[in-house]
């Protein structure tokens, strides 16, 4: 530690001014999506301190390893400790606060899609459930592109039609009737 009357060797590091006009964020990417993590791609970037603040940012750095401090407490976790680079400069930016990062990985415009917990998968086959007055039936679809909330329905299910948000009950389908 360094105090007063310490004695101070060459190039010994006494004390680091972050410097705030070059911010950044890490993020720890799991295993299953690093490989979708490209440097230079998009991020969006929303600060706890902040809310409703967007900031704009880019990937700088994405680890070749996993963290090696994460497999420590859980094992079978694995994650790669990446660098966003947050672009501007917000005065009320601070190191240390907290935020949510989204990389871009793929940009999709006009597509149908439904969130997905209302997918099933069966033998490798995706179905979904679709209201049909009283009833739901069960569809087979073909999927495309998803990310942690929606699923992209590339043909089964058509635009406007009412779609289970759930994966109902065995007991619900084979009654008609919503238990």
């Amino acid at each position: 530690p360094i105090e007063e009357g310490a004695t101070v060797r060459y190039r010994q590091t006494i004390l680091t001014i972050p410097d705030m006009t070059q911010m950044g964020a890490y993020v720890a990417i799991h295993e299953s999506q690093v490989k979708k993590v490209r440097i230079g791609q998009k991020a969006v970037v929303r600060v706890d301190a902040e809310p409703g603040k967007i900031l704009e940012g880019k990937v700088a750095e994405v680890a070749v390893l996993p963290d090696s401090n994460s497999s420590r407490y859980t094992p079978t976790l694995k994650v790669y400790p990446s660098t966003i680079h947050i672009a501007g400069l917000q005065d009320w930016l601070k190191p240390g606060m907290n935020a949510k990062i989204e990389i871009v990985i793929n940009q999709l415009d006009d597509i149908l899609y439904v969130p997905v917990q209302s997918i099933e998968v069966e033998n490798d086959v995706h179905f979904c459930y679709v209201n049909e007055g009283s009833s739901l039936q069960r569809r087979e679809v073909k999927t495309g592109a998803f990310n942690d909330e929606f699923i992209e329905v590339l043909s089964g299910v058509q635009q406007g039609e009412s779609v289970a948000l759930t994966i109902p009950k065995k007991s619900t389908l084979e009654g008609g009737v919503p238990a």
